[in-house]
């Protein structure tokens, strides 16, 4: 299991005092829990709807948002855009530039007059090598609610001749209905088979707040930027959960809880609820693997409780096992079952909605030549029809007791900044085609949700 590797290093890492909470780092729960325990506070919401004038994916060119967060005189530097590009018409000419604008309306995209200028970088030849740069610019957080339409966020990138030529252009999208948009093509394939963008400790986001996240436990505990419906909605499919039963809290009323080893992250039913809301908004699948659940014999019935308090958030959408790994996704459809509720606590498994738990090719290495290494062999099995049940490649590292003590990753922020253009690179250029689920920290560092987009249009045309 993932965790115990970097919870050993948090325990010979004691720098919690001014967090602890009877016993547990708590981190600042998000919306407030309501009387009934359902959640956070219900909003109005209106359904994800497609943007009729969305453009088509723009595969030689992806805008990214770095991992990379830090306090510089004095201010917050975080989410800055990263523009990487690949096999451009005539290779590179001296005066290339990237070119960042301000995103208007779908009639300007990729149009540069009438587009203001917010940033410009002239291409070198080192630039040029490493086929990407990062911007100042940064990317504001988005609110609850923010990705409503596939419509850009905010700005749009292009890689641009020295004649003012827009070679190639892109932006970043929220992607909140490429399943469905695509339902005629991918209705009789299995689920298992579909290339599912996923997201490793999902439920491990905070947001950067400065010099507190810089804490040890911090820094090597949150491995997400965006909320659960913003992963989503930005077009992941599968959510890696960890859960932990905590019966001796000052709220008794919550009993379950989200966490990544030693740090203790918000109520669970905060976390469905955003799951429940994008679930109910769209026509997407989504499998939650509850790839952890702490603490469960601490009391008798804790399994029962928690598979109660899931049936109760999730229940409307919960696809009976069932149907096995052999579905389609047209029997996820054609039942309203869209939600695959996995779980690896054998105690729940044979219950009729749990699914057993995806199989993680996970590699507890914390070098990139040693992630390298292991996920070729993970593809090369792959290739060769050897990963027959559901599984995804674990595309992150993992510090070990001493990487923590000692600070030499920098934290996971910086170790996804290490990782994340690699497996951009490595599932783009070799290992598309026998791709089904890949799970990274910091997601929005990498060209995943593309790139699987793309590679599912290639395999379903």
């Amino acid at each position: 299991m993932e965790i115990r590797v970097w919870e050993m290093a948090m325990n010979s890492y004691t720098v919690f005092a001014s967090m602890l909470l009877i016993g547990y780092v708590i981190s600042t729960p998000l919306p407030t829990i309501d009387e009934t325990g359902g959640g956070y506070q219900e909003h109005e919401w209106s359904p994800l709807t497609t943007n009729h004038h969305k453009a088509n994916i723009i595969s030689n060119l992806s805008v990214g948002i770095s991992s990379l967060a830090a306090v510089i005189d004095g201010q917050i530097q975080e989410r800055q855009l990263e523009i990487s590009w690949v096999s451009i018409d005539g290779g590179y000419m001296e005066g290339d530039q990237i070119i960042l604008y301000q995103y208007i309306s779908e009639v300007n995209f990729c149009q540069s007059a009438g587009s203001a200028v917010v940033e410009q970088v002239v291409i070198d030849a080192q630039m040029a090598n490493d086929s990407w740069v990062r911007l100042n610019t940064g990317m504001p957080h988005l609110e609850a609610g923010d990705l409503i339409d596939e419509r850009c966020q905010h700005y749009w990138a292009a890689y641009v001749r020295q004649n003012n030529q827009i070679v190639t252009c892109n932006c970043i999208r929220a992607r909140p209905n490429w399943m469905s948009d695509m339902k005629d093509k991918i209705k009789d394939v299995k689920l298992r088979e579909l290339y599912l963008p996923g997201t490793h400790d999902a439920a491990a986001y905070e947001r950067y707040v400065g010099l507190s996240s810089e804490n040890i436990d911090t820094k090597y505990a949150i491995t997400q930027d965006e909320d659960l419906f913003h992963q989503l909605s930005f077009g992941v499919r599968y959510l890696d959960m960890r859960i932990i039963f905590l019966p001796n809290t000052p709220n008794s009323d919550v009993r379950f809880w989200t966490h990544h080893g030693s740090y203790i992250l918000r109520p669970l039913v905060n976390d469905t609820a955003l799951v429940r809301e994008f679930i109910s908004r769209t026509d997407e699948i989504v499998i939650f693997d509850i790839h952890g659940g702490d603490n469960l014999d601490q009391e008798l019935g804790a399994r029962q409780e928690l598979q109660n308090l899931l049936y109760a958030e999730f229940g409307e959408w919960m696809a009976p096992s069932n149907l096995t790994w052999e579905a389609t996704l047209n029997d996820f459809w054609s039942m309203g079952k869209r939600l695959v509720v996995t779980c690896n606590e054998t105690n729940i498994l044979g219950t009729p909605y749990f699914w057993p738990a995806i199989w993680h090719q996970w590699g507890n290495v914390n070098t990139v030549e040693n992630l390298e290494t292991y996920l070729t062999g993970v593809m090369e099995r792959a290739a060769d029809g050897q990963l027959e049940t559901a599984w995804s490649a674990m595309a992150e590292l993992t510090p070990n007791t001493l990487d923590v003590t000692t600070d030499r990753l920098g934290g996971l922020r910086n170790a996804a900044d290490l990782v994340n253009r690699n497996v951009t690179n490595w599932f783009r250029e070799r290992w598309s085609e026998w791709a089904t689920i890949v799970s990274l920290d910091f997601f929005l560092g990498s060209n995943i949700v593309d790139l699987a987009i793309q590679e599912n249009q290639r395999r379903y045309p």
